[in-house]
């Protein structure tokens, strides 16, 4: 008959596959990613395909092996079935000598297919099942996630202030580095003024032995003269004189030597302030 078309076929073929077994046949046939896009978003995703496979030259009127094999194995038993009772259909001398044994091996092969179809049903509910659980456990994974770069954050917070903290130890420690550069020029400094002031109290010590060479040797000359002052009134005016002379120089001797003293004593608190200053 000519309404028992191919084409109806696939018009009314559309209630027996979902857009789930069309993808199935689709990557069965290895039908092309844009093109199976394409396919699938269309509204009649199965006609679309068989479309295709009759322009790739897979599928004409009178051959449809291909697509019942990709049928079968994908376990569509409903539209292999149709299928099947199409190309019997197309088959006059077949449609003439059905017997009922071969219709009952029909039946027998349709409950088979409906089994598997069945089975198939199963595995669809186990992947449900297995898909919902992987659901949840994205979401955990998600939050997880989240947890986790909210920790990074906190991290990152931290790190930049001590990065910071860092930077201001660093600044402190240039400065203490500088403080203790400038402390070690001044004890350098101290240290030099104190070798001046040791050659300058040596100098003086060495002076003051000459003073009192000099002082014991004019003590001589003064008993010498004093003898000589017994023996004549010139002499003992002039050894008058000299041991006036002689006394103004002993003041001057005397307060030089004060002076020597009271720098010595000023050099002994220098020296006992630059070593405590060297014992911090």
């Amino acid at each position: 008959s000519d309404i028992f078309t191919f084409d109806n076929l696939l018009m009314h073929s559309e209630s027996l596959i979902e857009k789930d077994d069309c993808q199935k046949l689709l990557d069965y046939l290895k039908v092309p990613a844009k093109e199976s896009k394409d396919i699938i978003e269309s509204d009649a995703p199965f006609a679309c395909l068989v479309q295709d496979l009759r322009e790739a030259g897979k599928v004409s009127f009178d051959d449809i092996h291909h697509l019942m094999k990709a049928c079968s194995e994908k376990g569509l038993s409903k539209l292999v079935a149709a299928l099947t009772v199409y190309q019997q259909a197309q088959d006059s001398k077949f449609a003439k000598n059905v017997t009922k044994g071969q219709l009952k091996a029909l039946e027998d092969k349709r409950q088979e297919l409906s089994h598997k179809l069945s089975e198939s049903e199963d595995e669809k509910q186990q992947l449900t099942r297995k898909l919902k659980t992987t659901e949840e456990e994205r979401q955990q994974f998600e939050k997880t996630l989240k947890a986790t770069e909210e920790e990074r954050q906190q991290l990152t917070g931290r790190l930049k202030t001590t990065e910071e903290e860092r930077q201001q130890l660093t600044g402190r420690l240039k400065t203490t580095e500088e403080e203790r550069q400038q402390f070690k020029d001044t004890l350098k400094a101290t240290e030099e003024a104190k070798q001046q002031l040791t050659g300058r109290l040596k100098t003086t010590e060495e002076e003051r032995q000459q003073f009192k060479d000099t002082l014991k040797a004019t003590e001589e000359d003064r008993q010498q003269l004093t003898g000589r002052l017994k023996t004549t009134e010139e002499e003992k005016q002039q050894l008058t004189r000299r041991l006036k002379t002689t006394e103004e120089e002993r003041e001057q001797l005397t307060g030089r030597l004060k002076t020597t003293e009271e720098e010595r004593e000023q050099f002994k608190d220098t020296l006992k302030a630059t070593e405590k200053i060297d014992n911090s």
